[in-house]
């Protein structure tokens, strides 16, 4: 699902799932991963 309403995706990343963030395609036109820390599995 394409978003780029930053409150959904700080919203979304709140509830659990994990987001990517994408440059635009006329630069880099890479990606980061991002989760909330609590919610990754290998830190509990």
């Amino acid at each position: 699902m394409l978003k780029d309403n930053i409150s959904e995706i700080i919203e979304d990343v709140k509830n659990g799932k994990m987001v990517i963030i994408l440059d635009d395609e006329k630069r880099e036109n890479e990606g980061d991963l991002v989760s909330y820390r609590s919610c990754d599995s290998r830190n509990n």
